[in-house]
């Protein structure tokens, strides 16, 4: 009654063996072959607060969000303007100042 027990205990043992054999076997052709590589370069650099020069170069048209068009109550020539162009201007707080005729 001892033999089968041995002979089983060995059947047990070589399929055990061959069973983590496969299996290592199979992991280790993964790893090489399939799992893809890591090359191992990183772009990576320290993080640090700072400020960004950024400029950007481009062509195309640059149209207004909105025109307007400005155009006097009163005819005649201007002498002066109390604004300068770009500057921002409420309604009725503009103060041009004309030439009178002579």
């Amino acid at each position: 009654m001892t033999k089968p027990k041995s002979k089983k205990l060995k059947l047990g043992l070589t399929i055990a063996v061959v069973s983590i054999l496969v299996v290592g076997g199979g992991y280790f052709a993964y790893d090489q072959f399939a799992k893809p590589k890591d090359s191992g370069k990183r772009n990576a650099i320290a993080v640090k607060r700072a400020d960004v020069d950024l400029a950007v170069l481009a062509t195309g048209t640059i149209r207004p969000e909105q025109d307007v068009k400005i155009s006097p109550k009163q005819t005649g020539l201007l002498k002066s303007l109390l604004v300068k162009q770009g500057d921002r201007v409420k309604k009725a707080k503009l103060s041009p100042r004309w030439m009178t005729a002579i």
